[in-house]
């Protein structure tokens, strides 16, 4: 298969860490016409810790494995990747093994794709053999993966919020300016549909998406039993074991994709949901001042990723349009001005102000931190 006839090809990689719903995701994708491979080559039989399956290619992941392995490192220790690593010929081999692979299993398909939380770790080697690749990360909450690999592997809190952050960090690095779809598991199992939509328009699928068969194909494979661990705001914020980088990230990019959301979804729950996660930072924010934490951790507070800055804006724009109306309303009421302060004093604009202090306070050593490209 040429690079030509690779170009054609629309191609997706899902993406993020163990334990964080990458397995229902990628069968969502697949039931919109995501090709994953033969069936003899996927892991979707039933498991002890994953009933539903994995939804794996076993030679895909084999590779990844391989490429870790050959750094002494694994899945649970990733290693120190070496400049350069991706295309070194120490991975000739592989690399020869995986365009034969692709050539043979997928050379054929218009839309295919793969799931394998390694690749997290791996991609600038299959971004070599794949340029054009499109990405769908998964993001948990960290301390629910936590409990789930305590529960299935028996590691500490302490290990498996570092795991989070490297997984979650390289995903987002490495696909930082290429098209990709961040996901949230807690989404993905609260409103299933929304996120089906959602998942359509990112993968020109959307007749798909709003075909009953395939959300009844959707709606019956994650009912019940795929959501064993659900960790509240409180339980996030105040668990000491797990990284506070984190649970910052993790905040970070769940406001990105709530601050996102259109005015036609519920408002009010949205606007909850920052409530809480604000409040959950400014309470983290005082503690470390106190002395509980390390001080270092106040500059990591507040992370967030490329997309916050796009997400903001598009929040700003909510904001122009709901004062453009009140400017309306105010012209047709004798008390005008005295409504406009009331209505400046409302709970959207107090959250938009505390909102810009944490991002003005936190942002830009986060941005370099995490080496994500800085607002402009």
């Amino acid at each position: 298969m040429t690079a030509t006839q690779i170009a054609r090809q629309d191609i997706i990689c899902v993406l993020g860490m163990h334990r964080s719903g990458t397995s229902p995701l990628t069968r969502v994708v697949n039931l919109l016409g995501v090709e994953l491979g033969a069936e003899e080559v996927l892991t979707t039989e039933p498991v002890a810790y994953n009933p539903r399956g994995y939804w794996e290619h076993r030679e895909l992941t084999e590779i990844s494995d391989a490429i870790l392995s050959r750094h002494d490192g694994s899945w649970d220790v990733p290693p120190l990747l070496p400049p350069g690593w991706s295309r070194s010929s120490r991975l000739t081999d592989l690399s020869q093994r995986a365009q034969q692979l692709i050539r043979d299993q997928f050379g054929g398909l218009p839309l295919w794709g793969w799931k394998d939380p390694r690749c997290s770790l791996t991609l600038p080697f299959w971004q070599h053999l794949l340029p054009n690749m499109r990405y769908v990360i998964c993001l948990r909450n960290p301390v629910d993966v936590a409990r789930s690999l305590a529960h299935r592997e028996g590691f500490s809190p302490e290990k498996s919020s570092a795991l989070w952050l490297k997984y979650a960090s390289s995903a987002l690095g490495f696909t930082e300016g290429k098209p990709r779809l961040i996901v949230f598991y807690e989404d993905l199992m609260g409103d299933c549909l929304r996120e089906l939509w959602r998942l359509g328009d990112f993968l020109g699928r959307t007749e798909q998406a709003n075909q009953a068969k395939v959300q009844e194909a959707v709606q019956q494979f994650l009912e019940g039993g795929l959501h064993h661990f659900h960790a509240s705001v409180g339980d996030t914020t105040t668990n000491l074991r797990i990284d506070r980088r984190a649970t910052a990230l993790y905040f970070a990019l769940k406001l990105s994709v709530d601050l996102g959301r259109t005015r036609t979804d519920d408002q009010v729950g949205t606007e909850d949901a920052i409530d809480q996660a604000l409040e959950a930072m400014h309470g983290l924010a005082r503690t470390s001042a106190s002395g509980i934490w390390p001080a270092e951790n106040a500059s990591v507070l507040e992370t967030v990723s490329s997309q916050l800055y796009e997400h903001n804006r598009a929040l700003q724009s909510q904001e122009e349009y709901a004062e453009e109306r009140i400017r309306v309303l105010s012209a047709q009421l004798i008390r005008a001005e005295t409504q406009l302060q009331n209505i400046k004093a409302a709970r959207s604009y107090r959250l938009m102000s505390r909102y810009g202090l944490i991002k003005q306070r936190y942002l830009m050593s986060i941005y370099r931190l995490f080496g994500f490209a800085e607002p402009k």
